[in-house]
């Protein structure tokens, strides 16, 4: 029988999830080479098929990660994955899905208790991480060279510190039920215009009274803060000097209306009560649940929440469209893809480069992307075949190159303060905790402190 795979789904205390990191007490560690290089993928053979003479056999590796991106990706096939691996390889694989991640990681890279592979965006939080002293550099993995579009994900000194499960993502938008949406009145909407979208949120309210209009899921503020990098994004794509202005100190937040006008957008949905009451202490799998049990009727996400919906609900009737952001028909796009780092200085780093080479092998991504709607990261793997609603942003918009950069990608550099800070001033807006003017206020001061503790000029 195979071994139950370990799993922590909530991990509350610092001090409860430190014991659970790479070189910890009760972590196995294997012995192996001073090399980065993982050996080649693990062949079957009689005697490994039979249980005995894996490679690493009694190893546990600790992957770390969001609990959103847990439940929407790492759950369900991939778990079924590390036990195929694990009867293979001998590698047990303890999954740690925590709230909070980022500030969770952040203490363990201070305190040097880091995760063997820890889950998160690349390239765009290469530096956040200080990956280039914490992780392994993956250039020359055995399954670099299969990679689609290797030079994407490459950091800005050429190298790859963390292996992509995927090749393109995060296609963000408003994820709607049709049958909903057609009860309202509404087959196939478009909205271009702002009001028009409050328009359909009403017709909702109105002739479908038992379901919620824009389901919100702000007890995550990665959630919340979707919102405002899409529509940031949009409303500044043609003043991209702003950002250089704002990283100077020669323009405040608060003195650039669009800031406010987004902001004062997102409040309205709420203000109007289109959105679900219990909002501030819903998660993702809270909106999956409703959307797939049609008591919602939209919600603002990403395709491996569709993903999800569609897990839950196979039949759902699921369509697409953008948010018209300051009246503008503009997709969203971001600078990353989701990846494994590997920590470099881990006991575990090369039965945890060899565990990534064997999940890179065909037999098990085949199933990873088609089950989990990923886009291969190699070619020699099959792609999801993208849901029509998926496929409806990326095609006739991110690939016609109508699409904004979000608003976030714009300040990589204050990422952390973004996580720790920012994303929880838009949740104080919308609770009723703080006006808008005094959000955007907020603001201004802690990225003009952090800004001269960073020794930038201007500041």
């Amino acid at each position: 029988m195979r071994k139950e795979m370990k799993k922590v789904l909530s991990l509350v205390l610092v001090g409860t999830i430190l014991t659970g990191c790479a070189g910890s007490g009760g972590s196995k560690t294997a012995g192996g080479t001073d090399g980065d290089k993982a050996p080649a993928a693990v062949e079957k053979t009689e005697a490994n098929e039979e249980g005995t003479e894996k490679p690493y056999d009694g190893v546990t590796i600790t992957m770390m990660m969001n609990q959103g991106t847990y439940a929407t990706t790492f759950s369900g096939v991939f778990l079924e994955i590390c036990e195929e691996i694990e009867e293979k390889t001998g590698i047990t694989m303890d999954i740690q899905p925590v709230t909070d991640f980022m500030d969770v990681i952040q203490v363990k890279l201070a305190t040097n208790e880091i995760p063997d592979i820890f889950v998160h965006n690349l390239p765009q939080n290469v530096k956040l991480f200080n990956a280039q002293e914490n992780c392994v550099v993956m250039n020359d993995q055995p399954w670099f060279e299969r990679m689609t579009s290797p030079d994407t994900v490459l950091y800005e000194d050429g190298n790859l510190y963390g292996m992509p499960i995927q090749s393109a993502t995060w296609f963000p938008a408003i994820y709607y039920n049709k049958d909903i949406l057609k009860q309202a009145g509404y087959d196939e909407p478009h909205p271009t215009t702002m009001k028009e979208l409050y328009e359909i949120c009403e017709a909702i309210k109105t002739k479908c009274p038992d379901v919620t209009p824009l389901y919100m899921m702000d007890n995550d503020t990665t959630r919340t803060q979707l919102y405002m990098t899409m529509g940031l994004g949009v409303a500044l794509n043609d003043q991209k000097e702003i950002y250089d202005k704002l990283q100077t100190g020669e323009l405040k937040f608060s003195d650039v209306p669009e800031c406010k006008q987004v902001m004062e957008d997102f409040k309205k949905f709420y203000d109007l009560g289109y959105v679900n009451p219990d909002h501030m202490s819903t998660r993702v799998d809270d909106g999956v649940l409703n959307i797939a049990g049609g008591t919602a009727a939209m919600m603002i996400a990403d395709e491996w929440v569709l993903q999800d919906v569609m897990n839950q609900n196979p039949d759902a009737n699921m369509g697409s469209f953008v948010i018209p952001f300051n009246d503008k028909d503009m997709a969203v796009m971001g600078n990353f893809v989701v990846a494994m780092y590997v920590n470099k200085n881990g006991a575990n780093k090369d039965a945890c480069l060899a565990w990534i080479n064997e999940f890179t092998q065909p037999e098990y991504m085949d199933r990873f992307n088609i089950e989990t709607g990923t886009l291969a990261t190699f070619k020699d793997c099959k792609t999801a075949e993208l849901h029509p609603a998926v496929a409806h942003i990326y095609e006739d918009y991110v690939q016609k190159g109508n699409a904004a950069l979000e608003f976030n990608a714009y300040l990589d550099d204050q990422k952390a303060l973004l996580d720790s800070y920012l994303f929880f001033l838009y949740a104080d807006v919308i609770s009723g905790q703080c006006s808008v003017d005094e959000m955007w206020k907020r603001w201004d001061d802690k990225f003009a402190e952090f800004q001269k503790q960073n020794g930038v000029l201007g500041f």
